[in-house]
């Protein structure tokens, strides 16, 4: 018999869903190691009358021989031969990947991919981080710093597992968002160059201050921008910056007054060198947020870490 036409029936049997289950395929790779029912049986630890039957099942449902029986054992066919070595990689890969699996699931390999941005990845993301990284270092870890509604497009594209994300901010129904933290926007300056601050300010008298605001394209200045036409008033910045960090170093230098969060320049508050605008009526505080695609199933890495970053 051709050995050509022993593939064709495996082919036929795999599309046409005859079922042929893996375990025949370890006793028939049992069977021609050992060349022998009986030893093929101990390495089983089933009866051998049970490999005969899987044996003979296997080559009635392939329409081929798999082995000739002889006095000493058994050999393999050709219509054999050309079995075992598709049989034998395809369950060394069955079993590599198996292993792979484990060690997801157990956290021991794979990667977390998260977007957030720059602030968020300082002041919430790194320190959670660390503690991911020791929990589990064998977890490759790779942050793409974007602003929010970037994170989103890397969330729609596959590019990351989970986002950190400033709200409010328009998400997908798609998308599930869990609150993780409230913080509070604020305004600071550096007494050393604004000694003589009134206690406290309108919202009207801050906008002819010299403000530092971050660009339009972040979430954050968007609803800053929101918050001040509700006041009646039009933010007009003297300076715009990426950066929430280089806002608070412009302020400690003097350049103006510095759109902050609270939360972010808290050492600098408690050490003097920065001072909070008292606003009338204060910024109302605002979420950050958690988000991952909720018909797109997370990866073992990624769903641990939700689970400890929600509880932290």
């Amino acid at each position: 018999m051709n050995v050509s036409y022993v593939l064709h029936k495996i082919i036929l049997w795999r599309v046409s869903g005859i079922d042929i289950t893996l375990d025949w395929f370890r006793t028939f790779l049992a069977v021609a190691k050992h060349q022998n029912m009986s030893q093929a049986a101990r390495m089983l630890s089933v009866s051998q009358p049970a490999v005969s039957q899987t044996i003979r099942q296997l080559e009635e449902r392939l329409g081929s021989k798999l082995f000739v029986r002889h006095a000493k054992g058994m050999s393999l066919t050709a219509e054999g031969q050309a079995l075992y070595g598709y049989a034998d990689r395809a369950l060394a890969l069955i079993v590599a990947a198996q292993g792979h699996f484990d060690q997801l699931r157990e956290l021991t390999a794979g990667q977390l991919r998260i977007g957030a941005s720059d602030s968020l990845c300082k002041h919430w993301l790194l320190p959670r981080l660390e503690r991911f990284h020791h929990a589990h270092p064998a977890v490759g870890i790779r942050v793409t710093n974007r602003t929010s509604s970037e994170t989103m497009a890397l969330l729609a594209r596959g590019d990351a597992d989970i986002g950190l994300v400033n709200l409010p901010m328009h998400i997908p129904a798609a998308y599930i968002v869990r609150e993780i933290a409230r913080v509070q926007d604020c305004f600071v300056y550096s007494p050393r160059f604004f000694p003589n601050m009134p206690l406290k300010m309108s919202w009207e008298e801050l906008a002819q201050m010299p403000l530092i605001l971050l660009e339009n394209a972040s979430s954050s200045r968007r609803e800053l921008d929101a918050q001040g036409l509700a006041q009646g008033v039009r933010w007009m910045p003297e300076i715009e910056l990426g950066s929430l960090d280089l806002l608070v170093e412009f302020a400690l230098s003097g350049l103006g007054i510095a759109a902050a969060v609270a939360e972010f320049v808290e050492p600098q508050l408690k050490e003097g060198s920065l001072r909070r605008v008292k606003l009338d009526p204060p910024i109302p505080s605002r979420a950050i947020g958690m988000v991952w695609h909720k018909d797109v199933p997370l990866p073992h890495a990624a769903g641990a870490f939700i689970e400890g970053f929600v509880e932290s």
